[in-house]
């Protein structure tokens, strides 16, 4: 899989370089029904964000698919982690934070479906905005758990 990481991370910052068109076609499916629907099971993504402490911070999750992205404007942190015990039946999870990255526009990452990771802000800064590529989905339960500071 990181061989393909490598393909689609460029294939992003080069479809970056074209801010106008990407504007034109979010515009194009926001306001179409039919297209947006289309693109809606493609948007499953847990992301809830919380202000603590002047930071936005989302709720620690992973993703059911491969995922890359590219951030076009802003910068955040990412954590990610590694679960050792999960209990689904008393919904406990102990982690640990395997890693830790901070992304600033232009730069692109990738992360593999089932890796549990937190994106936050600096303080006082908004949502970053990228763009994002994902693989088929791989896994079948999608699972979050509450902001890791």
């Amino acid at each position: 899989m990181p061989s393909q990481f490598s393909i689609v991370e460029q294939l992003l910052r080069e479809i970056a370089q074209y801010p106008e068109q990407l504007a034109k076609r979010t515009e194009t499916i926001l306001t179409d029904d039919a297209l947006f629907d289309a693109y809606e099971p493609h948007t499953d993504c847990p992301c809830v964000f919380q202000a603590q402490n002047g930071a936005l911070v989302e709720r620690m999750h992973p993703h059911k698919w491969h995922a890359s992205t590219i951030i076009m404007r802003g910068q955040y942190v990412e954590k990610r982690f590694v679960v050792h015990d999960l209990n689904d039946k008393e919904m406990k999870v102990k982690i640990t934070q395997a890693s830790q990255l901070v992304l600033w526009e232009g730069e692109t990452n990738s992360l593999l479906m089932g890796v549990p990771h937190q994106i936050t802000t600096q303080r006082g800064s908004s949502i970053p905005s990228g763009m994002h590529s994902r693989m088929p989905t791989g896994l079948k339960n999608k699972r979050s758990w509450g902001p890791v500071i």
